[in-house]
């Protein structure tokens, strides 16, 4: 009888253990799966923060650092939901690397446990970080527009070649010049251009730039849609792309009121502030756009002329990208404001070089 007491006991104590790591093992199961899932959601907070706040070098080239990556990261890493909750601000901390264009997110965010608490653990903290850089060259993108913009389209007065002798370009020895960072500084009408298509047969004047045949596309249509929309085709730097030859000038307006929702499109406000409809500010926006830049400077048998005398299989080559807010049409202009430039670097294609918005994220934990 006793015999069987103490066999009793023993499955008892045995039952215990047993429970005992059932309830382990499910609060392991449970917690775990769930910190992950916070640390998955953690994670895009962080990204998407370090990817503001690189982005500012590019979208507001003038703009004090680090205090507005700083800003522009930390309130996107909180505006990130985790579990319908917002980010506390204290909880997130922002390095910005000024000289290197590098913003670096660590996010530290209490959690509570469930089973765990069993065991006396009550809460843990996740960690996570994110690493993006803006560089100060570009290699090359996609959704870039069809609008091949020469060099001197900034010169408001002067045809192209004259604006070359004058220095009046957007570039120069792969370096932004002067003369294109004052424009851009400029928040005024300073920054401001009226530019519209012309044909490579015709001599190039002010605010004229030439329609580019995107590989894979042919035609006024398809120059429209890759001007209203995304064509995925990249663009690269050091390449010669075509020339469309025909009047794009129909196009290119229609195109233009299709990417900006005209007439309800954002307004401009200053570098980095565009005002949407409903009268929200971001630093983004849909009529933000990429465009190509040429080299009307230094390409044979361009210039005294300021045109190639020929309609057919004309190629230039892409020295940089521009930036550029697209601000609405007026008659057959479109017009536009200059954001930033970005040079090609000097890598030949191919490279690791960032693309046209030069902003990446280099590491994640």
């Amino acid at each position: 009888m006793r015999k069987q007491e103490e066999q009793r006991g023993i499955a008892a104590v045995m039952f215990a253990v047993l429970l005992l790591g059932i309830i382990g093992f499910a609060a392991l199961a449970l917690d775990i799966g769930m910190l992950y899932s916070q640390r998955t959601q953690l994670q895009r907070a962080a990204d998407a923060g370090a990817l503001a706040g690189a982005f500012t070098f590019v979208s507001e080239p003038f703009a004090a650092q680090p205090a507005t990556a700083t800003a522009h990261a930390t309130a996107a890493s909180t505006n990130n939901l985790v579990d319908n909750t917002a980010l506390a601000s204290g909880e997130v901390t922002v390095n910005v690397d000024t000289a290197n264009r590098r913003v670096t997110v660590n996010i530290a965010h209490p959690e509570n446990t469930f089973l765990a608490r069993a065991f006396n653990i009550n809460s843990l903290t996740i960690h996570v970080t994110a690493v993006a850089e803006a560089s100060p060259t570009a290699n090359g993108g996609a959704c870039v527009k069809p609008w091949f913009i020469p060099n001197t389209i900034v010169d408001k007065a002067d045809d192209p070649c004259t604006a070359c002798a004058a220095g009046k370009t957007l570039l120069q020895n792969n370096q932004v010049t002067p003369y294109a960072l004052s424009l851009i500084q400029s928040s005024g009408t300073g920054n401001q251009l009226l530019i519209k298509p012309q044909q490579p047969a015709n001599a190039i004047g002010p605010g004229q730039f030439y329609a580019i045949q995107l590989p894979g596309s042919g035609g006024a249509s398809d120059y429209r849609d890759n001007i209203g929309y995304c064509n995925p085709v990249s663009i690269m730097c050091r390449n010669f792309y075509s020339v469309e030859t025909g009047n794009m000038s129909g196009p290119t307006v229609q195109g233009a009121k299709t990417l900006i929702n005209f007439p309800t499109q954002d307004t401009y406000l200053g570098l980095g502030q565009y005002q949407r409809p409903d009268g929200t500010i971001s630093d983004t926006s849909q009529s933000l756009i990429l465009a190509p830049i040429w080299d009307t400077c230094n390409i044979s048998g361009f210039c005294p002329g300021g045109k190639f005398g020929t309609g057919t299989n004309v190629s230039v080559q892409v020295i940089g990208f521009g930036l550029v807010f697209v601000e609405g049409v007026q008659g057959g202009d479109v017009v536009v404001r200059l954001i930033n430039v970005t040079p090609c670097g000097l890598i030949p294609v191919p490279s690791t070089a960032p693309y046209a918005i030069p902003v990446r994220l280099v590491r994640t934990d």
